[in-house]
């Protein structure tokens, strides 16, 4: 399996919306958290990669090697998806 090329800015169409009606995060297709606001919707977000590439921050759990497949997908009757990764060595769930 060749690198992965993450694009930098990807379509938001990419994003999975993470929220409890009060506060929201988007978590891009490799499993990073792009963007986060806690507490409120117009609160200062936490992470805001999805603005700022270089200068934001951003929350991301993945295999230090670049090696491996993710994929998100959403479970029957629930409203979230489940992002389950696929290296050689492990599932990450």
């Amino acid at each position: 399996m060749s690198p992965r090329i993450v694009p930098v800015y990807p379509p938001i169409a990419d994003y999975a919306l993470l929220s409890d009606c009060h506060s929201c995060a988007l978590v891009s297709r490799d499993g990073s958290i792009d963007w986060c606001t806690f507490h409120r919707f117009e609160a200062r977000p936490v992470f805001g990669r999805i603005l700022d590439w270089a200068k934001a921050g951003f929350f991301r759990i993945a295999p230090l090697d670049d090696d491996y497949e993710p994929r998100r997908r959403y479970l029957p009757g629930r409203t979230f998806s489940r992002p389950p990764s696929r290296h050689p060595r492990a599932l990450l769930c």
